[in-house]
C-alpha cells in the first residue's frame, strides 16, 4: 500500500542517478516538477524523460538531463543546441523500449484522482504512456489531485501499485481551443466531405482538427466515434447529437490523452461514453483495424510529389516528434473502408513557400512513406493518391498546391 507523503518527502526518494519519467500534457505533475527544481542541487545528474510538454520545466538549467520524444515550443531551442536530447521514436515503441531496458526506468510519476472506495486512482487526462510505465517502474510517485477526472477504461492504478501518494489540489493544465482562420476553415470543410456517418475518426490538436470538428457539428453526419486525442470540440459534437450511441460495446470516445479545458475534463468525469486507454492499445494498428471505416487525419510540414510526408522537421530544426501519425496511417489502411488523410495548408503563413514540394528538404525525415499516403488535403482541394503512378501522383498533388507554385512544381516533373 502506498504511503501518503509531502512533496519534499516523495521527491526526496529520488537519487541523482535515477531515471524518472514524468507524465505529459494535461496530466503533467507540475507540483512534483517544481519540487524537483527546488531539490535540483541535490539531484544534479538526474535523468528525466517525458513527451508532449505543455509547461516549462524549471529544473532544465540545473544540471538535470532531459530527454523527450515529442519536441514542444518550451524546449525547441534546447533541442537545437543539444542541451536536451530528442528520441526519434514512435509512440507505440515507448513501452517496449522501457520494458526491455533500452531506456532506463527507475521512477514513474503519475497524476491521478484521489482513490475511490476500492483504492483505485484514475489517471484521468493522460493514460498514454504513464499507465504502462507505472506498471513497469520499480518506484511510482502519484500526484493526487481532486481536480483530476475519474474516467472509464483501462485508466487506473490501485494504491497498492503506488509507493508515494502526494495530495496536491491545483487546476489541471489546459490547452485552449485554437483560433480557426479562413484557410483552416476551408480545409475543415473539405475534410468533412470525406467523413461519412458511422466513421471512427482520429484527430489530433490544432486549428485544422478544430475546423474539421466544427464543420462536422454543422453537417448532417452522425454516429461518429472519436479516437486517439480528446479535445474540447467533443463536448460540442455530443451536444449536437453527432456521437455514436451505446450499443456495439465500444464507447463513443476512445482516447489516450485529453487536451483541452475544464469543460472537457468535466465532460469526461464518470462519463461511460468516454474511455481512456494506454498507447499499447490506442496506437496498435491491429486494434484500429477492428473499427470499420477508421479515418485518420494528421498534419505534415511538407509533402513531396511522390507523396512522402515530412511531419516533424523544417529548416534543420526539430519541430515536434514522430508521434503516432504512422501508427494511425497503418491502422486506417488496415481498416475496412478506412482512409488515411494528411491535411495541411498549401503554403506557409506568409504564403511565399509551398508546402507541396518537388522534393523534401535535404535531411528531412520521412514520417509517412509514399506507400502509406492516401489522401492529401489542402484548402485548394483533395488529392486521392491510392492506386496512382508516380506521374499521376505528382499531377494530383500539384492540383492541390497553391496556384502560384503549380508551374514551378510541374516543371520539376521529369
Amino acid at each position: 500500500m502506498g504511503r501518503w507523503a509531502t512533496l519534499s518527502e516523495s521527491v526526496g526518494a529520488l537519487e541523482p542517478t535515477s531515471a524518472v519519467v514524468l507524465p505529459p500534457g494535461a496530466g503533467g505533475a507540475t507540483a512534483i516538477e517544481r519540487e524537483i527544481a527546488s531539490q535540483s542541487e541535490r539531484l544534479r545528474g538526474l535523468d528525466v524523460y517525458s513527451g508532449l510538454l505543455l509547461s516549462d520545466y524549471s529544473f532544465l538549467s540545473d544540471g538535470i538531463r532531459y530527454t523527450t520524444w515529442h519536441v514542444m515550443p518550451p524546449v525547441r531551442a534546447a533541442v537545437a543546441d543539444g542541451s536536451v536530447r530528442f528520441l526519434p521514436i514512435r509512440g507505440s515503441q515507448l513501452s517496449h523500449l522501457f520494458a526491455t531496458g533500452r531506456l532506463p526506468l527507475d521512477v514513474a510519476v503519475v497524476h491521478t484522482s484521489p482513490p475511490d472506495s476500492d483504492g483505485r486512482c484514475s489517471l484521468g487526462t493522460s493514460t498514454s504512456y504513464p499507465l504502462t510505465l507505472a506498471r513497469l517502474a520499480p518506484t511510482v510517485i502519484a500526484q493526487v489531485n481532486p481536480a483530476m477526472p475519474r474516467v472509464s477504461g483501462e485508466a487506473s492504478l490501485h494504491t497498492s501499485e503506488i509507493d508515494w501518494l502526494v495530495e496536491v489540489d491545483e487546476p489541471l493544465g489546459e490547452h485552449p481551443q485554437p483560433a480557426v482562420g479562413t484557410t483552416a476553415s476551408a480545409i475543415g470543410d473539405r475534410l468533412a466531405a470525406l467523413i461519412p456517418s458511422g466513421t471512427t475518426l482520429q484527430v489530433g490538436i490544432g486549428a485544422i482538427p478544430e475546423a474539421l470538428l466544427q464543420s462536422l457539428c454543422a453537417s448532417d453526419v452522425r454516429d461518429l466515434r472519436i479516437y486517439g486525442m480528446g479535445v474540447d470540440a467533443i463536448v460540442a459534437l455530443d451536444a449536437a447529437g453527432k456521437l455514436r450511441a451505446a450499443g456495439d460495446g465500444r464507447p463513443a470516445v476512445l482516447c489516450a490523452e485529453l487536451m483541452g479545458t475544464t469543460a472537457l475534463y468535466e465532460y469526461a468525469h464518470e462519463n461511460s461514453a468516454l474511455e481512456m486507454h494506454p498507447f499499447d492499445t490506442i496506437l496498435d494498428p491491429a486494434h484500429m483495424a477492428g473499427f470499420e471505416g477508421f479515418v485518420s487525419v494528421n498534419s505534415a510540414v511538407q509533402v513531396d510529389l511522390m507523396g512522402q510526408a515530412n511531419v516533424e522537421h523544417l529548416g534543420g530544426d526539430q519541430l515536434s516528434g514522430v508521434g503516432g501519425g504512422f501508427d494511425f496511417a497503418q491502422g486506417a489502411w488496415l481498416s475496412p473502408g478506412g482512409k488515411s488523410i494528411i491535411a495541411m495548408p498549401s503554403t506557409n503563413r506568409r504564403g511565399d513557400v509551398s508546402r507541396i514540394v518537388a522534393r523534401l528538404d535535404p535531411g528531412a525525415p520521412v514520417g509517412v512513406p509514399r506507400h502509406f499516403t492516401h489522401y492529401v488535403v489542402t484548402e485548394q482541394g483533395v488529392a486521392d493518391l491510392a492506386g496512382l503512378g508516380l506521374r499521376e501522383r505528382a499531377e494530383a498533388l500539384i492540383a492541390v498546391a497553391a496556384p502560384q507554385f503549380r508551374d514551378e512544381l510541374a516543371g520539376s516533373v521529369g
